[in-house]
């Protein structure tokens, strides 16, 4: 049968055939699309535009991963300078406290020194007293003191010098014009900074958590962003921080001045009592040096002789003391 003898082939002669016959063709049309172009990335060598393209995305991941780098050391420094800050602020409320707790010192020993002033007027005046035989009975115990009931008064309820933790100090920086109003701030900054979830010890771990990925490089902006975002409110804070500190550095500066003029009016008061107190002694040794009249009784058999013999003695002193003193 001649069906039977038919051969399935394709015939080099029919040009119905011609396209499958052509090989080479087809193969240069296959590799020219894209379709065999993406079969063989895998397999063939990267070109070299292939091979900077490469290069040029490492360089660029690596300049991300360093401006990462950056970002995290910035916002370690910021975290440490809040940290400083808030110590310095602390050190200057203590420093305050114990500021207020001197000058209380201070004006306790200006208002002794005051008390012993008019104490050492009222022993001058029994001195005077003294050195005249006729008067100093009745001066003795008829001149009033001074300042008696004011001493005792003060010895009533005696100054007991407050702790540094006593609420009694806060109470008196809130009171010195000069240190209260930044006394107030950096304590309210202080206590706001205590209460808070995000104190400035707690932030030093913050982006440095996130894990780092092959998808770093498409959230960098994100992550960008926040950084910088906690960068200004850093640095608002630590703005913020530095006015308060120089506004309680000032407070402070002007208060250590206030009590460097009491210092002086202390000094100048208790040169005037040493100076006064060694004069009374002096006239205490001399009328100590008189001749009473029991030993000129002791020494004399005449009361008269020895009677006139002290008159005469007293007259001369209180004659020299007039001239001394005129």
């Amino acid at each position: 049968m001649a069906s039977g003898s038919r051969k399935f082939g394709l015939d080099d002669n029919n040009s119905n055939f011609s396209f499958f016959n052509d090989n080479d063709g087809m193969t240069r049309e296959f590799l020219n699309t894209s379709s065999a172009t993406y079969l063989a990335s895998d397999k063939l060598m990267p070109g070299p535009e292939m091979e900077a393209a490469r290069e040029a995305e490492l360089r660029r991941q690596e300049v991300l991963r360093q401006m990462r780098d950056i970002e995290n050391h910035t916002l370690q420094s910021t975290k440490s300078s809040k940290i400083m800050l808030s110590e310095s602020e602390r050190v200057g409320l203590e420093t305050a406290q114990e500021l207020v707790k001197q000058r209380e010192q201070l004006n306790n020993t200006e208002r002794k020194l005051d008390n012993i002033g008019g104490d050492l007027k009222d022993t001058q005046k029994n001195i005077n007293g003294i050195k005249s035989v006729f008067s100093s009975l009745k001066t003795w115990w008829s001149t009033p003191k001074q300042g008696t009931q004011s001493g005792n008064s003060q010895k009533e309820s005696p100054t007991q010098p407050a702790s540094p933790t006593d609420p009694c100090d806060t109470e008196g920086v809130l009171k010195n014009p000069n240190l209260s109003s930044a006394f107030q701030k950096c304590q309210t900054s202080l206590a706001s900074s205590q209460q808070s979830s995000t104190h400035p010890a707690l932030q030093l771990r913050g982006f440095d958590d996130v894990e780092e990925d092959d998808t770093f490089v498409r959230d960098f902006r994100e992550t960008s962003k926040k950084v910088n975002l906690q960068l200004d409110a850093d640095l608002d804070e630590i703005s913020q921080g530095l006015s308060r500190l120089k506004g309680l550095a000032v407070g402070l500066g002007e208060e250590i001045t206030d009590q460097n003029d009491l210092i002086d009016r202390i000094h100048g008061k208790a040169e005037k009592v040493e100076a006064t107190i060694g004069s009374q002694n002096t006239q205490m040794k001399k009328i100590l040096k008189r001749p009473s009249l029991a030993d000129l009784m002791s020494d004399s058999q005449d009361p008269g002789l020895a009677f006139k013999t002290l008159i005469r003695c007293n007259a001369e002193k209180l004659v020299e003391t007039c001239q001394n003193s005129g």
